[in-house]
């Protein structure tokens, strides 16, 4: 005789040995000590979990010649050869093979037939594979079947069946196992099957099997015949170190260590966003209370490293490349490159992304640290002093003058360099690393709670420019709908302060640029014309041509004011003169509309009558007017949207 597999060898054959699903066989051995067994069940739940294993021992139950309080005696006749497989009182059928038609016909004559039993129950497993037609045809049947006949549906997924059906039936969840269920199952079959299994693997088998029965004893056969833990397995938690450290090149080292071991990108990407998940519920104050308590300590450590926002990003990131990662060329790559957008957000500029660089200075700042870059190779050389222009392989990506850009730290190399093809050693050199990076030494030890948002800070004095020998160029700024967060006390002051670059020079160069890379089109239209006079104090003078333009410039000013308050700080203000002298028409682009002198401007009011005026014989100088000369009697609208904020 073969040697069967763990799961099939233990598999309960009494309602008592069923675990962890009282409520289901509660009732369902009470309806067969009472004599009210109904004629339609309906099992769903997750996969491993009893679900057609209940079903086979309401089969005995209904069949048994020796019942007793319900439960099966399991060794008359009946209940041997249901429990071999063998008998005409059960019917089993797997619908994912059986779902058509024919095959529900099939199960419709053979209702009507008499039984060597009490009973004839027809097992009908993955009952949602049912075509719609196979269905509709077992609606009658299901409903008013034969008196000695029952029909147990078991499935995965009830959402997929038909209402009619699910009507027709009664209907029991069966829930996952908890941790401890499943560890208190490990160490029966550990002890009744004498394997040899440490303490560790028994709890690895437990969380792969990730409540389902079938699942842990998998594992746990699978590692009782590797003789431990599978190595390939083992790097999740390595992995989520290496995203909280930023060590790109960590990761992808045990990126390629598991996948040499026969891990796809998708189980690994699966596997990570089930451990993120532990850690997303411990930032959050709800953790599992079924963790292991190694594996809980380990994840305390992952919040405080992390924090809630760089969680978050991982795991969004994650989900989105294992939508994909089946149709991708090649899902490697595709797993690679969310590692590398996780552990490297510089070069990820989401809103989420930036939430989490925010909050990892934050929390850095509130712990009394200073902000410090990502890890980097080993290969590269250790950064200059801070007062010295660093120098990296590759340049970075420019930011904004405003930006707080974290100065890099001296990380400290690998123990053992990865090799050139990678491979399980270059996995085992970033697990080094990582377990280097993360013990403990002296004052260098991090706290390992959750993060806290800091104090309120003090009004800063304004850090002095340090001037380069290569500015970088100013970045396009758009005006906000909405007043800006500025967190930054070398721009702004909560008190009140303006920053000392407030000269007309730079109020200048700031308007123009904030004016024409204007996203909002009505702030374009109103402050074309405007051009800024002086600074006076803390006070930006704006000139325009006539007082139609200033009251049209009106209309934009809290946007205006916003965009310069994030700009020189909350203290700048705004006011808007005419002054035809100062404020001259903006520089012609090749194609614009030929715009008249400020001082022929005439208010619309001045004009009595428009249809007296004459129309100018100018050739057309633009896109719109050119159609409109080819197409007669085209009416040209203005575009400008008047609701605009």
């Amino acid at each position: 005789m073969s040697r069967q597999s763990l799961y099939r060898r233990y598999r309960p054959r009494r309602f008592s040995e069923v675990r962890g699903q009282d409520h289901l066989v509660t009732t369902l051995r009470n309806a067969v000590v009472e004599d009210r067994v109904g004629h339609a069940y309906l099992f769903s739940g997750p996969r491993g979990t009893g679900k057609t294993t209940t079903a086979r021992i309401l089969a005995k139950a209904l069949n048994c010649t020796n019942l007793s309080d319900g439960e099966p005696c399991g060794e008359c006749d009946s209940c041997v050869t249901i429990g071999e497989g063998r008998s005409f009182d059960v019917i089993e059928l797997d619908a994912a093979s059986h779902r058509g038609i024919d095959d529900v016909k099939k199960i419709v004559d053979g209702a009507s037939q008499s039984t060597p039993g009490r009973h004839r129950v027809y097992i009908l497993d993955e009952a949602h594979q049912l075509t719609k037609e196979a269905s509709n045809a077992l609606l009658k049947t299901l409903e008013e079947p034969p008196e000695h006949v029952v029909f147990i549906l078991a499935t995965t997924d009830p959402v997929k069946l038909l209402p009619t059906i699910r009507s027709r039936t009664q209907h029991f969840e069966v829930h996952l196992l908890t941790n401890a269920e499943l560890r208190s199952m490990v160490d029966d079959v550990v002890e009744d099957a004498g394997l040899e299994v440490d303490t560790e693997t028994r709890n690895w088998a437990v969380r792969a099997g990730a409540g389902s029965a079938r699942d842990t004893l998998s594992a746990l056969e699978r590692a009782a015949a590797l003789g431990g833990i599978p190595d390939a397995l083992t790097g999740v938690e390595d992995l989520v170190d290496a995203f909280a450290a930023h060590d790109t090149v960590a990761a992808l080292n045990l990126i390629e260590g598991a996948v040499r071991s026969g891990r796809g990108p998708a189980d690994i990407g699966n596997d990570l966003i089930a451990h993120l998940r532990l850690v997303f519920l411990t930032a959050m104050g709800v953790p599992p209370t079924d963790t292991p308590t190694d594996t809980a300590a380990r994840v305390n450590e992952q919040v405080g490293t992390m924090g809630r926002r760089g969680v978050t990003h991982a795991l969004e990131v994650l989900g989105t490349a294992l939508v994909g990662i089946d149709r991708a060329a090649d899902p490697r790559v595709t797993l690679e490159l969310a590692v590398m957008r996780i552990t490297q957000p510089d070069t990820d500029t989401s809103p989420a992304a930036l939430l989490a660089r925010i909050e990892r200075l934050e929390h850095l700042l509130a712990n009394g640290g200073a902000p410090t870059a990502p890890a980097k190779p080993a290969s590269v050389p250790t950064p200059p002093a801070a007062n010295a222009a660093p120098t990296v392989a590759t340049a970075p990506p420019e930011a904004p003058e405003h930006e707080v850009r974290p100065e890099p730290a001296d990380v400290p190399p690998p123990a053992t360099a990865p090799s050139a093809g990678g491979g399980n050693g270059a996995a085992d050199a970033a697990r080094r690393a990582l377990a280097d990076r993360r013990r403990p030494t002296g004052a260098d030890t991090e706290t390992t709670t959750a993060p806290k948002r800091p104090a309120a800070r003090p009004a800063a004095t304004p850090a002095t420019p340090v001037a380069s020998t290569e500015p970088a160029p100013a970045p396009a700024a758009q005006v906000p709908s909405a007043a800006p967060e500025i967190d930054d006390p070398a721009t702004s002051d909560p008190g009140g302060a303006v920053a000392t670059n407030l000269t007309t020079d730079t109020a200048t160069a700031a308007w123009s640029r904030l004016v024409t890379s204007a996203t909002n089109q009505k702030i374009r239209a109103r402050l074309g014309s405007a051009r800024v006079a002086n600074v006076d104090g803390a006070t930006i003078v704006v000139a325009l041509p006539n007082s139609r333009a200033l009251e049209r410039a009106e209309e934009v000013r809290p946007q205006m004011h916003e965009a310069l308050v994030a700009e020189f700080g909350s203290g700048v203000s705004v006011e808007f003169r005419v002054d035809a002298t100062v404020a001259t028409p903006p520089e012609q682009r090749p194609g614009d509309r030929v715009q008249p002198p400020p001082d022929e401007l005439a208010p619309e009011e001045d004009i009595e009558d428009v249809h007296a005026l004459d129309d100018a014989n100018i050739a057309p100088t633009d896109d719109l007017e050119r159609i409109a000369a080819v197409f007669p009697g085209t009416e040209l609208v203005d575009i400008e949207p008047e609701s605009a904020p």
